[in-house]
């Protein structure tokens, strides 16, 4: 009962983030995306320069290619991450390191922080959300990521508690533990993606799973693919950084 107490709290967390990050990229400033593209750019070549594309797609309404393919530059980014705090320690990097030892591991965590790899682990954890698995299988239809031609349901609009669209980082990721309280009132907001199928586990288990007589909205899971992007950029911004004090 502990650990699905425990569960449940990760994924409303998680979701709040997701808001958040969502919140952030699809309504802050162009100069604040502007800026972090260029980060990403510079840190992560291979995906790194897709990565202003991906933002703006997002901000378009069309957010299935930023979460499909920023769930394979997020694993990228994270190995960066891994390597480059192997390297600024002086030690080995790790080889072809799996997603979960990744987000296990010392150099990821000392890098991100206890908080941000606690809301990856839930966002890409089997028995939690799933997501990656999810989207790369084709379970989940564009539908679900896209919202054309109208706003996005679940996004908060900008200027909300925290001041999250005048700061470059949504504050709850900033600080998962301490201002989660800052996104409370958005908490009756949090994602609502229902499945009639699938009993437990991913997007759309337990936890997320639709009440009887609500619907699934187009574009609701998007914010997820913002939540993705924004950790793409946050390992951008810490591999620079590592890299600057690599041991030589």
């Amino acid at each position: 009962a502990c650990t699905a107490a425990s569960d449940a709290a990760a994924v409303r967390r998680t979701k709040m983030a997701a808001l958040a990050a969502h919140r952030w990229l699809a309504h802050g400033s162009a100069a604040d995306a502007s800026r972090v593209a260029a980060t990403v750019a510079r840190a992560l070549p291979v995906h790194g320069p897709l990565w202003a594309y991906w933002a703006s797609e997002l901000r378009a309404g069309r957010g299935y290619e930023p979460m499909l393919h920023g769930c394979a530059a997020l694993e990228r980014a994270l190995t960066t991450v891994a390597r480059a705090s192997a390297t600024a320690e002086g030690r080995p990097p790790p080889v072809a390191p799996l997603l979960k030892d990744l987000l296990g591991s010392v150099e990821v965590v000392s890098a991100l922080g206890s908080g941000p790899c606690e809301v990856l682990r839930t966002l890409c954890a089997p028995h939690l959300l799933n997501a990656r698995n999810l989207v790369w299988h084709g379970f989940l239809p564009r539908t679900r990521f896209d919202s054309v031609g109208r706003p996005y349901p679940l996004a908060p609009p900008v200027g909300g508690p925290g001041g999250c669209s005048n700061t470059p980082y949504p504050s709850s990721l900033a600080a998962p533990v301490s201002r989660t309280a800052d996104l409370a009132p958005y908490a009756a907001l949090a994602l609502t993606a229902g499945s009639r199928t699938q009993a437990k586990g991913g997007l759309e288990g337990d936890e997320g799973r639709l009440r009887p007589g609500t619907a699934v909205t187009s574009g609701d899971l998007a914010p997820y693919a913002a939540l993705v992007l924004f950790f793409v950029a946050v390992c951008a911004e810490s591999a620079e950084k590592l890299a600057g004090r690599a041991v030589v």
